[in-house]
């Protein structure tokens, strides 16, 4: 979206009939996403969590002008519990500090960081938790820590997180429900945040890449992209493409992503780094489709 009068532009991910969002990176840095939390006995009535994120996103410039906001707006107006569940959101802003929320109709609790690795899955986990705390250390969790702490991380490496996928017996990063991807970086050479988005399955598509209150392609928002991604995941199942095929696209991709890298980029910079992911796609899902 571009910036409204009095409102920040950002890039964010959204079911197709919402009017709030699901996750986030606005201009100035902050990105924030939301998710369900544990079953809590809550008469559930309030502001919904998309609409809390959106305001956050349109309005605050880091993590603690984020918990301002979201204070006031969860004093007014409570918050919303969808399906009986606590929610749960996690910030990060341009200036490494990270903020986690977890939240019922009338009770929210926060804790904040520079310093270390922040990863929710669905429990509360911070020690004054409305209802008190339920962390224990999922796989998904597990998995996901000790790929990202296993070397340097760069925006291709947490891309490749998106896509962690599940055992037998174990929920992974990715699973058979997974329909989309949001990886934001909030600050590079390039000068502008920035966020890589899936439309389908991570292990199936390529991600794009989008700039706040930059243009996007009209097929990842008719529903073109979404069609084609659903046929591929159908094909493909919900491993996705091999891994020994997929090192040789993870390699053009990054090639794709290399000016990101290197310098502030202007306007035309821009359009181009947008269409070229998007060409991409389009020619990686012609090949992955093409019969075998």
């Amino acid at each position: 979206r571009a910036a409204s009068p009095g409102t920040l532009a950002y890039v964010g991910l959204s079911g197709g009939a919402e009017i709030g969002i699901h996750a986030f990176v606005n201009e100035s840095g902050l990105a924030g996403c939301w998710q369900p939390g544990p079953v809590v006995r809550d008469p559930g009535n309030g502001q919904r969590p998309q609409l809390m994120l959106r305001a956050l996103a349109e309005r605050c410039v880091n993590c603690q002008q984020a918990l301002a906001n979201f204070t006031e707006l969860h004093g007014r107006y409570g918050l919303y519990t969808p399906g009986d569940r606590g929610v749960m959101f996690l910030l990060a802003d341009a200036s490494g500090e990270t903020l986690q929320i977890e939240a019922r109709t009338l009770k929210a609790v926060h804790g904040a960081q520079r310093e270390g690795l922040v990863i929710v899955a669905n429990q509360f986990q911070l020690p004054d938790s409305p209802g008190g705390p339920q962390a224990r250390e999922v796989h998904r969790q597990r998995k996901l820590s000790e790929y990202l702490l296993s070397m340097p991380l760069d925006p291709c490496r947490a891309l490749a997180g998106a896509r962690l996928h599940s055992g037998p017996n174990e929920q992974g990063v990715c699973n058979e429900r997974s329909v989309s991807s949001f990886t934001a970086v909030l600050g590079s050479p390039c000068d502008v945040p920035w966020a890589a988005v899936s439309i389908g399955s991570p292990r199936c598509v390529q991600p794009v890449v989008l700039f706040t209150g930059h243009g996007v392609p009209l097929p990842l928002v008719d529903g073109s992209a979404w069609s084609s991604a659903e046929a591929l995941r159908e094909r493909l199942s919900s491993t996705g493409l091999a891994d020994e095929k997929r090192a040789g696209v993870d390699r053009k991709f990054a090639e794709i992503l290399a000016p990101l890298a290197e310098k502030p980029l202007d306007v035309s910079e821009r359009d181009k780094v947008t269409e070229e992911p998007y060409t991409y796609l389009l020619d990686f899902m012609d090949e992955a489709n093409a019969p075998a």
